[in-house]
């Protein structure tokens, strides 16, 4: 890899002194437009069951301090969702951390649920959003007064009640919808965003090839001849997971192979870029070109296999393990969903070592218990994140730092 990642973490881990993550359990979901644009993050914060945060500092408080003080904070819209116990806490203090947040290009906004919110507590919530905070309402109460609730983007879990009849209304998402029919019923209706992904659903029908998108192949092509160094290259195809694997199965592959001297199988995108060449790198692009296509229906789940990507670098950073060969299982953990072709037909051609395709296809072998952390942490799991992280031997404190930097890498390289 290029290095980045390891130079975000030890930024983060700097900026993290003093600000403890030991204590929490997170869980993460993108947000997704209408037109498949990822918006941004919701970070769900709850709290271990045993042992608490430090007496000055909430839940929340440890979050958007991490995120204040990181200059790795995700550009895009993050919403944070604190455990309802500690509401009156957090909304008086969460003024002068959001301002901090928001000062770095970032967009925090604060959910609340409408069991956690009082008449009482309006006053409060006028003051914090006086301070710029920016709130999200989940699943309002009739009792709300209709004029609060248009100071909100109204979350819904469910999208039964979505309808748009004002539109000087609250904005409205939709979360966790379990089908991608779901989904677009939703949308149809009004949503404007919906938190969460369907993911066991394929987003393309098969066809016969791999369809990695043009604007990619194109902007890669674009980097090559503005003489971009490999670092860059190798971002780029971090986008890209389909397009990543093509790139190694032909790096891999008996026509190609031989003739560079290869003598073990290549896993790695920069030594891959580094080996075919510029030349012929853009050749082979061009040649793609002719049967690529802009599926924007995958994004959402590009996205999320890019950040599972990090996530898993990240973790590679902590354990002493093998970086190159978690990010392969990461980025492309998610390819038979995007591409609609099976894990056979996918892997055929790609000489991948074993530990990663039994990861990928089974979840088993070393580094399956890091895709199992990485899964369970997406559906906010946070009794089964703790044994997770226990298995491959990283504290959660650990676990949360590579959440947030990989958090902020995926943004950085998928948000346009």
């Amino acid at each position: 890899m290029d290095g980045s990642l390891s130079r975000l973490d030890s930024r983060q881990q700097r900026a993290n002194e003093g600000v403890s993550l030991d204590h929490l359990r997170l869980g993460w979901r993108p947000i997704v437009a209408r037109d498949r644009r990822v918006l941004g993050v919701r970070i769900e914060i709850k709290t271990a069951a045993s042992g608490g945060p430090p007496a000055s500092q909430s839940a929340l408080g440890a979050i958007l301090a991490a995120l204040a003080n990181a200059s790795t904070c995700p550009r895009g819209l993050v919403v944070l969702a604190p455990p309802a116990s500690s509401f009156e806490s957090d909304l008086r203090s969460v003024g002068e951390w959001s301002t901090q947040v928001n000062s770095s290009g970032s967009s925090v906004m604060l959910e609340v649920g409408s069991e956690s919110l009082s008449t009482r507590q309006l006053p409060m919530l006028d003051v914090a959003r006086l301070q710029g905070l920016r709130m999200v309402l989940r699943n309002p109460s009739r009792d709300l007064p209709q004029d609060w609730q248009r100071l909100f983007t109204v979350v819904l879990d469910d999208g039964e009640g979505c309808e748009v009849h004002d539109d000087e209304g609250p904005a409205l998402w939709v979360r966790d919808m379990r089908t991608r029919v779901d989904v677009e019923s939703a949308l149809a209706r009004g949503a404007q965003a919906t938190i969460g992904w369907p993911l066991d659903e394929p987003t393309v029908e098969p066809s016969a090839g791999l369809e990695p998108a043009r604007r990619v192949v194109l902007d890669i092509v674009r980097l090559i001849q503005s003489d971009a160094d490999v670092m860059a290259l190798e971002r780029a195809f971090k986008n890209e997971p389909s397009l990543a694997m093509l790139l190694l199965s032909v790096i891999n592959s008996a026509a190609f192979a031989p003739t560079a001297g290869l003598t073990a199988p290549i896993t790695s995108l920069r030594h891959a870029i580094l080996v075919l060449g510029y030349k012929r790198l853009v050749r082979w692009l061009v040649s793609l070109l002719g049967v690529s296509s802009a599926h924007t229906r995958s994004m959402p789940m590009i996205y999320m296999a890019v950040q599972r990507g990090f996530f898993l670098e990240a973790l590679a950073n902590q354990t002493g393990g093998m970086r190159d060969d978690l990010f392969v299982v990461g980025a492309f953990s998610l390819l038979q969903q995007i591409t609609g072709h099976s894990h056979e037909r996918l892997f055929e051609s790609a000489a991948l070592p074993r530990p990663v395709l039994d990861a990928i296809r089974a979840h088993s072998g070393v580094y399956g218990a890091y895709l199992a952390l990485a899964e369970v942490i997406e559906r906010g799991d946070g009794v089964s994140s703790e044994r997770a992280a226990k298995l491959i031997g990283v504290s959660m404190g650990e676990v949360n730092a590579a959440l947030l930097s990989s958090l902020a890498a995926a943004d950085a390289v998928t948000l346009v």
